[in-house]
C-alpha cells in the first residue's frame, strides 16, 4: 500500500509519544514492503521532500513553535499546517491517508478532500479531550469541544490508543466505530547490556505542569535520608526551570541529573536499562508509551492513578505496576520506600510488566495496524451520506 501519516509534529526534531509513534510505525511499515509518506511541518533544512530509513517525508508547511510558553499548543500553526495538508493531499494520490485527529484542523481537511473524491482515510486518536478542553481553555473550551466532536463524526474509521480513549471516544459520538490499537513498544534491552544502578529511578516527559514532577520531587523528599536512592529525568519544557528551582529548595539537587530530551530512542532506552524504578507522575496520558517501554526494558513501574491517565488501564496494581493515587507525595514515598527496599518486589513488578510490554510489542501492533489499514482500503471510499449514516448507525468494536 501507499500509505500517508498525517501530524504536523515529526520526530525526532519534535519529541513526544504521538511522533515517536508515526516514527516507528511508519519504519515498520517500510520494512513489510509498503511506502510510506509522513507529512508535516518541515522541521529539517534542505528541500521539502527528504527520505529517512526509507520513510518519504514531507515538510508541507514552515515549521512554527507549536506551544505558547504555559505550554499550551496554538492556534496557528495547526491551522496553517492543516490548510497545506488539505493542499498537499488534494493534488496526490495514497491507497490510504492516516490523519490524528488532534489538533483538528488536518483531519478536518482530509475530510473535505473525502467529500470531493474517493478517499479510503482514518482518524488517529491519541487522547479525546471531551469537557478538559473547558479548563484548558475557559470559556473558549466550547469551541474545542465542538471541534472534536465534529472530527470525531467525520471519518467511518478510527483506531484509538486506549481502552481509555476508545471508551471517550464512544462516549462523545455514541455509534461511532472504534478500532483499539495501542502504540506499540519497543521491548529489546539494548546490547551491551548496561549494569543496573542500584536505587537509581527514572523519569521521562514533555516539561510542562502536567506532567507533575513535583509530586515525585515531594515525595522523595520525604524518604529516608539514609535510603539510597538517585533521579534521571528526561525532560525539556517550559517548566524544567521551575522544577529545577523546587530540586533545589527540598534539597534534592545533589542526587536529581537533568538530562534534557535525548537524541535518539536507543539512548533513552540505554539510560532506563540502568534504572530500577521508573515512575510516571502525569496527570495526563493518552498510553503512557515510554512507561511501558520501560517496563519492557526490567524496569519496576510506579504510576500514578488519575482519571485522564489511561497507563493503569494496561496495568495491574501489584502485578505489572505500583499505582498510587494522584496528589497525595505521602503515599507515592510508601510506595517507593517499598520498592527502593525489597528486590523481590521489584522483581515480580519488573516481570509482570514485561508480560505488559511485550502484549504491545511492536511485532503484534504492526500486524494489527496493517490488518486494519486493510480493511479500511477494502471497505472503500463511501459518499459522504453513506458514512453520515454509517456513524450514526452504529459500528464495529
Amino acid at each position: 500500500m501507499r500509505l500517508a501519516l498525517v501530524y504536523d509534529a515529526v520526530y525526532p526534531w519534535v519529541r513526544g509519544g504521538g511522533e515517536a509513534h508515526n516514527d516507528e510505525l511508519a519504519r515498520r511499515l517500510v520494512a513489510r514492503g509498503h511506502e510510506v509518506h509522513l507529512v508535516g511541518m518541515r522541521w529539517w533544512p534542505g528541500p521539502a521532500r527528504i527520505e529517512r530509513e526509507g520513510v518519504v517525508l514531507h515538510g508541507v508547511s514552515p515549521a512554527m513553535a507549536l506551544y505558547q510558553g504555559q505550554g499550551r499548543r496554538r492556534v496557528a500553526p495547526p491551522v496553517a499546517f492543516g490548510l497545506a495538508a488539505s493542499a498537499f493531499l488534494a493534488r496526490h494520490r495514497f491507497d490510504l491517508v492516516d490523519v490524528c485527529a488532534f489538533p483538528y484542523f488536518a483531519a478536518l481537511g482530509v475530510r473535505g478532500i473525502a467529500a470531493l473524491r474517493p478517499l479510503a482515510w482514518n482518524v488517529t486518536w491519541f487522547e479525546v479531550w471531551g469537557t478538559y478542553w473547558r479548563q484548558y481553555l475557559g470559556r473558549l473550551g466550547v469551541v474545542g469541544e465542538q471541534v472534536e466532536r465534529v472530527v470525531a463524526q467525520a471519518c467511518p474509521f478510527n483506531v484509538a490508543h486506549s481502552p481509555m480513549t476508545a471508551a471517550r471516544l464512544r462516549a462523545l459520538v455514541p455509534g461511532v466505530q472504534v478500532e483499539m490499537i495501542p502504540s506499540g513498544t519497543e521491548v529489546l534491552a539494548p546490547s551491551p547490556l548496561p549494569r543496573r544502578v542500584a536505587g537509581r529511578i527514572g523519569w521521562c516527559g514533555r516539561a510542562v505542569d502536567f506532567k507533575n514532577l513535583g509530586l515525585l520531587l515531594d515525595a522523595l523528599a520525604l524518604l529516608p535520608a539514609a535510603l539510597p536512592w538517585s533521579l534521571e529525568v528526561v525532560a525539556d519544557g517550559p517548566a524544567l526551570e521551575s522544577w529545577k528551582a523546587h530540586a533545589h529548595v527540598r534539597g534534592l539537587s545533589g542526587r536529581v541529573r537533568w538530562h534534557g530530551f535525548l537524541p535518539t530512542r536507543g539512548e533513552l532506552h540505554q539510560l532506563l536499562s540502568t534504572c530500577e524504578l521508573f515512575v510516571q507522575t502525569s496527570l495526563r496520558e493518552g498510553m503512557g508509551k515510554t512507561s511501558i517501554e520501560a517496563a519492557g526494558l526490567g524496569c519496576a513501574l510506579v504510576c500514578v492513578e488519575h482519571p485522564d491517565v489511561a497507563t493503569t488501564g494496561f496495568l495491574r496494581d501489584g502485578r505489572s505496576a505500583l499505582v498510587v493515587p494522584a496528589g497525595q507525595p505521602a503515599a507515592m514515598a510508601a510506595v517507593l520506600a517499598r520498592a527502593l527496599e525489597d528486590g523481590g518486589l521489584r522483581e515480580r513488578l519488573a516481570s509482570g510488566g514485561r508480560e505488559v510490554a511485550h502484549q504491545v510489542s511492536w511485532e503484534r501492533i504492526v500486524e494489527r495496524v496493517e490488518a486494519h489499514y486493510g480493511r479500511v482500503v477494502a471497505a472503500g471510499p463511501a459518499p459522504a451520506t453513506q458514512r453520515r449514516a454509517r456513524t450514526t448507525a452504529g459500528g464495529a468494536e
